[in-house]
């Protein structure tokens, strides 16, 4: 049997972001410009991350994570979100990129001394609703090849990723300074990828290794990355199903 969903409604969202103050979640930062400690947990000198004007605000001087507390399995997310205007070394002449990681599970840091293992929804100028594989993360994908990269394709060639990115079908995005809508609907083994109300990326058969085994991974935090640019969030709402 499906997953059973309430009806629609506005009540039944509920705000992860209560447009106020970072309640409910926590920072992880790498190293700042010039140094060679990580800042760490909870540590944000720089003020990578802040609310202002009822909105989060992300400037990407450092990279790491916003983190809910909180985990969650079967999801509706939803995140309005639009790029600033600064960019930072080592990116500061790339796409402006970031990312809402879901599934993260287990350290901080432990890719890149920036990110937890999980699997990411690209946030990235070009590229908004790929899938990245962080840390190792494995699931499968109907995708065809483009040049060295998989992209998603309805009735392609079942595909195993467990490193690197599978592109979005299309990139319905707004352009830089618009606003955003991105959505991550998870229900059982499936994962959906949605821009601005396009589905543009399918997922199947979420999992990660433990103890040299692969298993299911169904089950984590969100967390919203910091990586070179800056972006503005207004909305971080969730969904669950009916039990």
């Amino acid at each position: 049997m499906g997953t059973a969903w309430a009806q629609s409604g506005e009540d039944e969202w509920v705000d992860l972001f209560n447009g106020k103050d970072l309640s409910g979640w926590e920072t992880w930062l790498s190293r700042a410009p010039g140094e060679r400690t990580m800042l760490g947990l909870n540590n944000d000198p720089l003020k990578v991350f802040t609310v202002q004007d009822g909105m989060i605000y992300i400037s990407g001087q450092v990279f790491g994570g916003l983190t809910t507390i909180d985990e969650y399995e079967d999801f509706h997310l939803l995140v309005e979100f639009k790029w600033g205007e600064k960019k930072w070394p080592p990116r500061q002449n790339q796409a402006r990129d970031g990312g809402i990681s879901y599934y993260a599970t287990g350290a901080h840091g432990v890719f890149a001394g920036s990110f937890m293992k999980s699997n990411q929804f690209q946030l990235q100028e070009g590229g908004t609703g790929d899938f990245y594989s962080v840390a190792g993360t494995i699931a499968d994908v109907e995708a065809v090849r483009d040049g060295d990269d998989w992209r998603y394709a309805p009735g392609g060639e079942k595909t195993t990723i467990n490193r690197g990115r599978v592109l979005a079908s299309s990139h319905p995005e707004s352009p830089v300074g618009e606003w955003n809508t991105v959505e991550i609907i998870a229900t059982g083994d499936s994962i959906r990828h949605v821009v601005n109300g396009e589905t543009v990326l399918v997922l199947t058969d979420p999992r990660h290794v433990v103890d040299g085994t692969e298993q299911p991974l169904r089950r984590g935090k969100f967390q919203i990355q910091s990586e070179g640019a800056d972006l503005w969030i207004r909305k971080v709402r969730i969904k669950t199903p009916v039990k």
